[in-house]
């Protein structure tokens, strides 16, 4: 089922037909990977709780009648959803995000030497002809931050069942 409001939840009578505006996001998270990263010491350097971690060759929990998965990078993450951020448009979500980090800039890039960091925007197109911006000054903070920004866009069909939804991570 499609959580996004529908025309007439919004106001707007149901014959409305409307064209542009933002795409309604899903997940944004932060996370730095690599093949020896300790996601234990990125956790004590920037002293941010993450939402997600795990460490190369440590098997995660099997899940149904799958094995058990072993990792083979290191991983730390943080995340912000909807929820937590209700309103918010994509850079205001990921300025959110990017907003934790608080060490100084010296510290970042040390925690994060030989690492892969990336802001990762999970968007759902609930409509048509929908868009957003980044403006210079975010776009300037990732490259001095040296965080990739990488986008996933999903579409579906409001007529196709949607029992699980898309994977998102």
């Amino acid at each position: 089922m499609n959580d996004f409001p529908q025309q007439q939840e919004i106001g707007m009578p149901p014959e409305t037909v409307t064209g542009g505006g933002p795409i309604p996001w899903f997940s944004v998270s932060l996370s730095i990977h690599s093949d020896d990263l300790d996601p234990d010491e990125v956790t004590r350097v920037l002293g941010i709780k993450p939402d997600q971690t795990q460490h190369k060759g440590v098997p995660w929990p099997p899940r149904g009648d799958r094995p058990p998965l072993i990792p083979t990078i290191g991983m730390w993450s943080i995340k912000l959803r909807p929820e937590q951020a209700p309103g918010c448009d994509v850079a205001t979500a990921i300025v959110k995000v990017l907003d934790r980090i608080t060490v100084p800039l010296d510290v970042w890039h040390r925690i994060r030497a030989g690492t892969r960091a990336r802001i990762f925007v999970g968007l759902n197109m609930d409509q048509d002809n929908r868009g957003f911006g980044l403006e210079p000054a975010l776009l300037r903070r990732a490259v001095d931050l040296g965080i990739a920004l990488d986008f996933d866009i999903y579409s579906y069909d409001d007529d196709e069942p949607d029992d699980e939804g898309p994977a998102f991570p």
